[in-house]
């Protein structure tokens, strides 16, 4: 890395500050190819719509969970069968 700072250092500067000829076409054309590149494909679409169908699933789940009348719980646990399973 010294070695590359040295030389970096050692070079000339450009005669002119001015932007090279039809820098504007390459940065614009570089720039259409990348939005070009940025188009979703059809596995992207299809993986966003899994997931947003996955979460809505997942709320709808949880809301009717939530109402529904009803306990899940199975009160205290009894321990004793546990005991007698030993070996």
């Amino acid at each position: 890395m010294e070695k590359l700072m040295r030389l970096a250092r050692q070079a000339h500067r450009a005669a002119s500050e001015e932007a090279p000829p039809f820098f504007a076409e390459r940065v614009t054309a570089r720039w259409l190819s990348a939005a070009r590149e940025r188009e979703r494909s059809p596995w992207e679409i299809f993986a966003l719509r899994g997931a947003a169908l996955s979460a809505a699933v997942v709320l709808l789940a949880l809301a009717l969970n939530a109402s529904l009348p009803g306990n899940n719980d199975e009160g205290d646990p009894d321990f004793t069968a546990e005991v007698f399973s030993l070996p």
